[in-house]
């Protein structure tokens, strides 16, 4: 059965969406970056002129799955299709049946309590969003103990230049801040864009998912086994106790 469910207040102020930390601004449009489409009702992924990251289903392809730097851009206020359109997944509600609960070594964790197909959008990981110079302060000055609610994701653009966005759900936040490490995840994170430059940080399926399932992303930005080998991958001395057969032994090293 499914572990047992935590109640009560769990320390932080909900929130459904993002909102700009000290000094940052979630209003830039992207509307002038893309016209739109001119659909009705729903988008099919062979008329439709955007360039959908999702199959007829509203799951997300296969090639976006795996490479989690491919920038995901979703239909907005200038497209003619309805908020319905299965081209707006994350526009929607997330999987509502996730619980937290707590877990043998890893504190409190994320469940499901429904089956999610591969490529399900699940939820967003919300909280204030920080520049990058805030989230070095606050990077730094955690205690080695104290657990990491900042989210630092790089996308690598033309150019060479790499987009920063930081998500801090230290105080404000929704279950996702809950959701813990793994080496072997079954949700990855994928930064997703409507009508803003700003993305919102996503995660979605990666598998079939059961139901009782923990839920659980690699903090790696990509599969942790993938990283080491490429030797990218920076630890830090907190232990991983994902169990996972892949495990690597330690969390990424945070800032």
């Amino acid at each position: 059965g499914m572990a047992e469910a935590v109640t009560g207040d769990l320390g932080y102020v909900h929130l459904e969406s993002c909102v700009g930390g000290h000094g940052v601004s979630l209003d830039i449009g992207a509307t002038s970056l893309y016209s739109g489409c001119r659909c009705e009702g729903s988008c099919a992924s062979g008329t439709c002129t955007c360039t959908s990251a999702y199959d007829d289903a509203g799951l997300l392809r296969e090639d976006y799955l795996a490479s989690a730097s491919a920038p995901v851009f979703e239909c907005g206020s200038s497209c003619g299709c309805a908020s319905v359109c299965l081209a707006r997944p994350t526009q929607r509600q997330p999987v509502r049946e996730l619980r937290v609960c707590r877990t043998a070594a890893k504190g409190l964790g994320v469940f499901t309590e429904v089956d999610i197909p591969r490529g399900a959008f699940i939820g967003e990981y919300v909280g204030e969003v920080i520049s990058s110079t805030q989230a070095k302060h606050r990077l730094q000055s955690l205690a080695e103990d104290e657990a990491c609610y900042v989210m630092v994701v790089k996308e690598h653009v033309s150019s060479g230049r790499v987009l920063t966005t930081n998500v801090d759900a230290t105080l404000k936040g929704n279950i996702m801040r809950f959701v813990n490490h793994s080496c072997s995840p079954n949700m990855a994170l994928v930064p997703v864009r409507a009508d803003s430059i700003v993305p919102r940080l996503c995660l979605f399926a990666c598998r079939n998912i059961g139901k009782g399932e923990e839920v659980c992303f690699s903090y790696f930005g990509r599969c942790a086994t993938e990283a080491a080998a490429s030797g990218e991958l920076k630890l830090g001395k907190k232990q991983c106790f994902c169990g996972s057969e892949e495990c690597i032994g330690f969390l990424p090293l945070e800032g």
